[in-house]
């Protein structure tokens, strides 16, 4: 990829954007960019007009056609001119770039990866969200077909970022030859997409979060109030120095607010030709000290890292060998202790319960078919908060009037993928299978981990499961439920049913904090010590 090609095709980043009369034909005289905004108000036009493919509006679901939201076009295009700014002025002069494939993560409609063909010059372009966005998709092509010529165009891949990023990279040259971005991406998916990128030590990354959430339980929200910054700019400024500390060089970008808010992009590469590491330089650092300790020849200060002095007797190298050996081993048991010593809470073991423990472990493991660990372990802490959950528990797990194990192991998952708790996923995933829950229900539910997005109506067979989903998935994010959803839910189910639900979602909402909280995964057998719930 040529970057100096590029130089005529990116307008200012202030340049302003209009809305095109459509009757008005684009003058040659227009910037790149007016031109491509005006084809995008046509192909719209044409895609209401013809088109027969349909999306459902996140909104108000309703099916629309040719929808694709100006905002996000104009977001995407303020993002690539940034990233193409930072490519030109602090990547290109360190490394030579082969032809580059963009890989756009959730990109849905692929806003951004047209406009990295358009902008950079890229060879190719590859969206992974399992997402579909058909008349959005459409929109797109249209509109930027007749500036990229042929033999470029965007592959979409409807998998997910953790099972599909790894293989896409290969697929596509390997981490050399890439640049993944991403855009308005929730602080789960941003870490994702910088963990996955430096493990397989991809070239250059960018990704402009929002959403940002503090997973420390609130210290570093507490923090950034204390401080009188934003909690976003709090959570961004970590992720680039979490990136920066895998060995990238990072630039964070700011585009317009008034294009949106969420406006700071986070822009990583590494050097393929960078001979040392951070690793290699305090090795050096080391050598040095030990020469000074033990009267080796002086070492000239302003050299200590960029010409250290070598050890010339066979016997200072192998003592110097035993020395970085014992400092491993140091290292090694301490990281070790450490580890043991931030376990934690796991609840009493069993032999140290007392009388009335005992006695509620053992009612807990005789009434459940799946065991008494899990949440059960912090809570026997306190026998009274252990045996009155764990009652609730029972009664909305098996006595509920309105629902049976199908539904219930439904409403279990959405709240399970809704809040993130991956032991209490792993317990009702199977559960669910057994309850007679569909297997492609299941698939959709694990790819909206975390609020990234909805499940949509056709993938539910029966009104009630749609109903019951929407009431619960609405409830665990919004913590109420709107009167669309109510009404749904109580006219197919009735008010007990909706009490029912409500005490559900509840129950297994404080399963979640407690296994999130005293990080408990689900166990590998079901002979463990604390069986699972």
């Amino acid at each position: 990829m040529d970057l100096s090609q590029t130089s005529d095709l990116a307008p200012s980043p202030k340049e302003p954007v209009n809305d095109f009369p459509l009757f008005l034909s684009p003058s040659p005289s227009l910037s790149l960019s007016k031109r491509v905004f005006h084809a995008l108000h046509e192909a719209m036009r044409r895609c209401r007009l013809n088109s027969t493919d349909t999306d459902t509006d996140t909104d108000t679901g309703d099916k629309v056609v040719g929808r694709l939201r100006l905002k996000e076009f104009t977001e995407a295009h303020q993002f690539m001119l940034k990233f193409q700014g930072t490519l030109k002025r602090s990547i290109a002069k360190d490394f030579q770039t082969p032809p580059i494939t963009v890989i756009d993560c959730c990109g849905g409609h692929g806003c951004l990866a047209y406009w990295a063909l358009l902008l950079l010059n890229c060879s190719g372009a590859v969206v992974i969200d399992p997402a579909e966005c058909k008349s959005g998709k459409k929109v797109l092509e249209e509109t930027f077909s007749p500036f990229l010529g042929t033999g470029k165009h965007v592959r979409y891949d409807n998998g997910r970022i953790e099972d599909r990023l790894s293989t896409v990279i290969a697929e596509n040259g390997g981490p050399e030859n890439v640049f993944i971005v991403g855009l308005h991406c929730c602080s789960w998916l941003s870490k994702e997409i910088f963990r996955i990128a430096s493990k397989e030590n991809v070239r250059v990354v960018a990704v402009m979060p929002c959403c940002q959430k503090d997973f420390t339980g609130g210290s570093w929200k507490t923090f950034a109030k204390s401080s009188g910054t934003q909690f976003g700019v709090t959570s961004d400024l970590l992720l680039a120095g979490w990136l920066e500390g895998r060995g990238y060089q990072v630039r964070m970008k700011l585009i317009d607010e008034e294009v949106t808010p969420q406006n700071r992009l986070i822009v990583g590469w590494r050097d393929y030709n960078e001979k040392t590491t951070a690793v290699d330089e305090h090795k050096k650092k080391l050598k040095i000290a030990y020469d000074r300790a033990h009267n080796v020849d002086n070492v000239d200060n302003k050299n200590v890292v960029e010409t250290p002095r070598i050890l010339e007797s066979e016997d200072s190298v192998e003592r110097m060998k035993n020395v970085e050996s014992e400092l491993d081993d140091s290292v090694a048991q301490k990281q070790v202790q450490s580890e043991e010593l931030r376990q934690r809470y796991k609840g009493p073991k069993v032999e140290d319960m007392n009388n009335e423990q005992k006695e509620i472990y053992e009612e807990i493991r005789r009434t459940r078919t799946t065991g008494a660990a899990g949440p059960f372990g912090p809570w026997l802490a306190n026998p009274s908060v252990a045996n009155y959950w764990q009652k609730l528990g029972r009664t909305c797990r098996y006595d509920l009037s309105n629902f049976g194990l199908k539904k219930s192991e439904l409403a279990i998952l959405v709240v399970a993928a809704g809040t993130c708790a991956q032991a209490e996923w792993d317990i009702h995933e199977g559960e669910a299978r057994k309850a007679g829950v569909d297997e492609s229900v299941i698939a959709a539910l694990k790819a909206t981990w975390g609020g990234k997005g909805l499940v949509k109506r056709d993938v539910f067979a029966a009104d009630d499961e749609w109903a019951i989903y929407k009431f619960v998935e609405e409830l665990c994010r919004e913590r109420t439920v709107g009167d669309d959803n109510y009404w749904d839910l109580q006219q197919l189910l009735g008010d007990v049913a909706v009490v029912e639900l409500v005490s559900l979602v509840g129950y297994y909402n404080f399963v979640s904090m407690t296994l999130r909280t005293f990080q408990i995964k689900a166990p590998t057998t079901v002979d463990e010590n604390q069986q699972h719930n």
